[in-house]
């Protein structure tokens, strides 16, 4: 076990992907933070988001943003200018952090929000793919969808639990309208999702690179 686990270790450490995304990725299918690209290029952010934005003005303190929270039980809120345009964004965890450092209950959500310039944003015509890769980079679990004719004006909005639902509805989906879902086991098949190695001394294997091991891998 100790030789599976050095191996993998191995190959993790000289390959971005790992063995099991190794093997993957040679039969067509990407693993982009444990989730398959395809199955997230399949889905359109306008079909997944949510119409019912929260959303704040410009002038809302922190005192009236945390009985906004509190009254509406979101986690997050769209903060507009006075003429309805995006400012920005403002999170329960940006108000927290503003009361630990003892800012005063009048003080605008603009103090503590991020403004559009810091935002992640999304439009109705991308995919989960192309969100996620970019919510990956900057951390943020909340998303405003702006228009493409007018990226001020708000059209919606997601958050990252709604994304994962998403994809896991229409990972779903494909699994069972795939020609192969009624397969035999995978292992029989040869599609394997996972590959443990156990390597003994005098092993083929032992002293090989992955390169050399995804050609020894059963395909």
């Amino acid at each position: 076990m100790l030789a599976t686990v050095i191996a993998t270790f191995c190959a993790e450490a000289l390959f971005e992907e790992s063995i099991y995304t190794f093997k993957l990725k040679l039969k067509g299918i990407t693993i982009q933070a444990g989730r398959d690209v395809g199955t997230l290029q399949t889905v359109k952010i306008g079909d997944v988001m949510s119409r019912d934005f929260g959303a704040v003005s410009i002038h809302t303190t922190m005192a009236e943003l945390s009985n906004y929270f509190s009254r509406t039980r979101r986690h997050g809120a769209l903060v507009l200018d006075d003429a309805g345009r995006l400012w920005g964004l403002v999170t329960v965890s940006d108000l927290h952090r503003a009361m630990q450092e003892g800012l005063a209950p009048a003080t605008p959500v603009t103090a503590i929000g991020a403004s559009y310039a810091q935002l992640v944003v999304a439009y109705p015509d991308e995919t989960l793919a192309d969100v996620t890769a970019r919510m990956g980079v900057r951390g943020y679990e909340y998303v405003p969808v702006v228009s493409r004719e007018n990226p001020m004006e708000i059209v919606g909005d997601i958050h990252s639990e709604a994304m994962a639902n998403a994809y896991d509805l229409a990972l779903a989906h494909r699994t069972e309208s795939s020609p192969s879902s009624d397969r035999t086991p995978l292992r029989n098949q040869g599609d394997i999702d996972k590959i443990e190695l156990t390597l003994q001394e005098g092993d083929p294997a032992v002293g090989k690179s992955p390169i050399e091991l995804a050609s020894m891998l059963p395909q």
